[in-house]
């Protein structure tokens, strides 16, 4: 039967991948790491973050491509583990396509969550409905997956489903995102555009910020750079392919897990040159220190 809205829900069956494979992404980082020469990496010793709502509502922003294991159980862990109740929000409307809605719920299914569901609209409207609405107001974790943000945007911004995303981090849930997911999340959105930045509104999920993803496996440097110089109150962050920068909101830490590099732009302000801070895996700062006129102390280097 087709219908206006569909709503699914699945449980513990086997995974699949359903986006393309990450290649080359480290080498390009590496190069373009050598480039920038005098850019320094800003971090503390890392450190296993606690996991549980004591942190704060956390964001998990991930790059683009396939989405490595390690990430997926982190946003699981975030949500509450085996008794997580997670709502996926693709970023294609999925109708009555039962195989695309599989190509969302799957890699979601092994890990053993209470529950899973996935909610697509086909329009703001339809976005209010109450069955959506409830779905996620008893959610401990949304997932907003890849597809197109502008898409994402006309459908839920400004409905009661982006309300109760907020709230779920205000009760110290997880919002996890990849692709499209993951450009969503800041206030300002990059739309699309190749040397220049399309621009557009996001969420709103991560104050002063601008995200931009598939960073290094699509030389957006330079996008993002004009984004930041243009907006000088915000702080760009490009986020690679197989890679995610964690944020927990309670107490603004910022840590990079997965394959690759997040790269923050910090534009120029009266008391700061422009600057690039470099993070790598286990890499950790706090929003704070990227606005600080200096650096923090650098890792220690190995056998001190």
């Amino acid at each position: 039967m087709v219908m206006d809205w569909m709503r699914f829900s699945r449980r513990r069956e086997p995974q699949s991948v359903v986006y393309g494979v990450v290649c080359g992404g480290l080498l390009l980082a590496a190069g373009l790491s050598v480039w920038l020469g005098q850019a320094r990496t800003q971090t503390t010793a890392a450190a296993k973050p606690a996991v549980g709502p004591e942190q704060g509502g956390t964001l998990l922003i991930c790059g683009g491509g396939e989405v490595p294991v390690e990430l997926r159980e982190r946003f699981y862990q975030r949500a509450g583990g085996d008794e997580a109740r997670i709502v996926v929000i693709p970023g294609v409307y999925v109708g009555d396509n039962d195989e695309l809605s599989r190509a969302y719920l799957e890699p979601w299914e092994s890990l053993g969550a209470r529950q899973i569901e996935l909610i697509s609209a086909r329009s703001p409207r339809l976005a209010n409905t109450v069955a959506f609405v409830r779905a996620v107001a008893n959610a401990t974790g949304v997932w907003l997956g890849g597809g197109d943000q502008v898409w994402l945007t006309a459908t839920y911004s400004g409905t009661r489903i982006e309300e109760e995303i907020k709230r779920v981090l205000d009760r110290g849930g997880v919002v996890g995102g990849v692709s499209a997911g993951a450009a969503v999340m800041s206030p300002l959105m990059i739309a699309g555009g190749h040397g220049s930045a399309v621009e557009s509104s996001g969420f709103g999920l991560l104050p002063d910020s601008v995200i931009d993803q598939h960073f290094l496996q699509r030389n957006r440097l330079n996008r993002l750079l004009g984004t930041v110089s243009a907006h000088p109150d915000l702080i760009g962050f490009g986020v690679d392919e197989g890679t995610a920068l964690e944020v927990c909101l309670g107490n603004h830490r910022l840590s990079v897990l997965g394959e690759s590099y997040v790269l923050a732009c910090v534009p120029r302000s009266d008391d700061r040159e422009t600057r690039i801070e470099i993070l790598k895996r286990g890499d950790e700062t706090t929003l704070p220190a990227l606005r600080e006129p200096r650096q923090l102390a650098a890792r220690p280097n190995a056998g001190q």
